[in-house]
């Protein structure tokens, strides 16, 4: 069981105590409601960063994280089979805190999703992307993120 079926892909990049969810999905709106299902399940008080049209981040911790996809979990199979668990709210959460084990694995470990600098402040972060490209000039591609971080860099 996917906990939410809506198009999206998430990748996560550990960087430290943190760790940056990328949302990749068919649109801004997908990826936003995505985005506030992870805030309200308290996974981030941090702003969703825009990469471009079809891809954001944000920062949490992996605690964090797990916990919001074990309650993203817990009420959706609550809220599904609740004529199945009754009142035997242990035993979903038990359940749930599988389903959310089974999410975090699924995630695509990557090393993109943002730059960290060596031996600087811990809160220096460069992002890669910018909302101004068009998906032919992604971010991703090896000479627009070369061009992001030397001005990042040099800043």
């Amino acid at each position: 069981m996917n906990l939410i079926e809506d198009g999206t892909t998430l990748s996560i990049q550990g960087c430290g105590s943190k760790c940056a969810v990328c949302i990749e999905g068919p649109d801004r709106e997908t990826i936003e409601r995505r985005f506030w299902s992870f805030w309200n399940h308290g996974a981030t008080r941090g702003e969703l960063q825009w990469h471009h049209e079809t891809r954001g981040h944000f920062w949490t911790t992996e605690e964090k994280l797990l916990k919001a996809l074990t309650g993203a979990a817990f009420f959706k199979l609550y809220n599904k089979y609740d004529w199945f668990f009754g009142d035997d709210e242990e035993r979903v959460e038990r359940i749930a805190l599988s389903f959310a084990k089974a999410e975090v694995l699924r995630m695509r470990k990557v090393p993109w999703v943002v730059n960290v600098r060596q031996n600087v402040e811990p809160h220096d972060v460069a992002m890669i992307g910018n909302p101004e490209f068009g998906d032919n000039e992604s971010p991703t591609s090896f000479h627009v993120r070369k061009n992001q971080i030397h001005k990042v860099w040099s800043s």
